[in-house]
């Protein structure tokens, strides 16, 4: 991710057809700005991701999985109605860590980097692209 205007670079990964169909209707639905941030171009073109914001930016990604931190006992955030799984390790105190979040019992799983530079406004950021991941993904676990 070199300067402002330059595409993002998203991860090129291996994802089953009807998760990607999924993902690509995630996509289509998603805001074009996300904390006042525009959204910019990925690369490659097809990929299933969105990224908002000078650099570093807001990256969205579909089709991930859960990190090795995740397990059964992991607690779930809910923001604006979707569950999403922020790891305990992710300096809540320091506002200015960068910090990567996933959707929590939504198929396909998403994941969110959230750049330091917009910790302060993560709340916008989970209700923003909240909305989207609660329409267009199946909520296979809701959290107890």
């Amino acid at each position: 991710m070199a300067g402002c205007g330059s595409e993002v670079s998203i991860e090129d990964r291996e994802v089953p057809a009807g998760e990607a169909a999924v993902c690509r209707e995630l996509l289509d639905d998603l805001p074009d700005t996300v904390a006042g941030a525009q959204r910019r171009s990925v690369s490659p073109d097809d990929a299933l991701g969105a990224a908002w914001g000078d650099d570093p930016a807001l990256v969205l990604e579909c089709g991930t999985t859960m990190p090795a931190s995740f397990d059964e006992f992991a607690s779930c955030t809910v923001a604006d109605g979707t569950q999403w799984f922020v790891p305990d390790d992710a300096a809540m105190e320091d506002l200015g860590a960068d910090i990567t979040v996933w959707s929590l019992g939504y198929e396909p799983v998403v994941q969110v980097r959230v750049p330091g530079v917009y910790r302060q406004r993560s709340d916008v950021v989970l209700k923003e692209l909240g909305g989207p991941v609660t329409a267009e993904l199946e909520l296979v676990r809701p959290c107890s």
